[in-house]
């Protein structure tokens, strides 16, 4: 059993996405041992990543479909984008992938 932490982070959500989230994994990254896991729209996500000097550091980018806006009603939103970044995350912390989100 590894003591490593694996994180989950919904790089597509928040103010300044994906740049802040991005910006955050990687001092998290770089000032723990823990292991990130972005999800989100994959091109935006690796190219705000390929900003920043990631060697060395333990940080994979996971795929997903679209977000959930601030605007949008959250069941309808959760029935309707099965695939958006903050369900892709959780979902990897249902299935053991990650540790927490």
């Amino acid at each position: 059993m590894s003591d490593q932490i694996t994180v989950a982070i919904d790089a597509m959500g928040g103010d300044n996405a994906p740049s802040a989230p991005v910006e955050g994994a990687v001092l998290a990254a770089r000032n723990t041992q823990t292991r990130i896991l972005l999800v989100g729209d994959k091109d935006p996500v690796e190219a705000e990543l390929n900003k920043h000097d990631t060697e060395g550091l333990q940080i994979s980018v996971i795929g997903s479909e679209g977000k959930i806006e601030d605007s949008e009603a959250p069941a309808l939103a959760l029935r309707q984008k099965p695939r958006s970044s903050v369900l892709v995350a959780t979902g990897l912390v249902k299935a053991g992938t990650a540790d927490a989100v």
